[in-house]
Parts: structure tokens; sequence; C-alpha cells
């Protein structure tokens, strides 16, 4: 995996696997806000001749400091 950007706010890496399961993948996460988080993702895998890709997108936000009852 190679870091392509790494700042306060945001992080970008690239990553390539080779060998028989092999994959490559991107991704870009942004915080926007002190409580808001989106990215995106992309990756290509192969395996046994069969290429699978997946493309994302997340959008997070900070719920609270407090979980409740929840251990």
């Amino acid at each position: 995996t190679t870091v392509v950007k790494n700042t306060s706010t945001v992080i970008e890496a690239h990553q390539v696997c080779t060998g028989p399961d092999a994959r490559t993948a991107d991704m870009h996460f942004e915080a926007v806000s002190p409580t808001t988080v989106t990215g995106t993702f992309k990756s290509i895998a192969t395996h046994e001749g069969k290429t699978m890709n997946v493309d994302g997108t997340i959008a997070a936000r900070w719920v609270s400091g407090d979980c409740g009852n929840v251990k």
C-alpha cells in the first residue's frame, strides 16, 4: 500500500497485490468537518481468471460520545 496523500483532513492510498489473486485498490477519505467523513474506494480483483470490480462511497458522521448501555 502506498499513501498518496496524507493531511490533517485527507488520506488517499493506492494498493497493488500481485500473484494468483491479483488486486488493485484506490481509496480517498476526507474529514469534511470535525464530525463528518466522506470517502470513495475502487477495487479490481482477479481470481481464477474472473474479475470483480468494486466501487463504493461512504458518508459518516459523529453520533455521540455516549453509547448508552452498549458495552
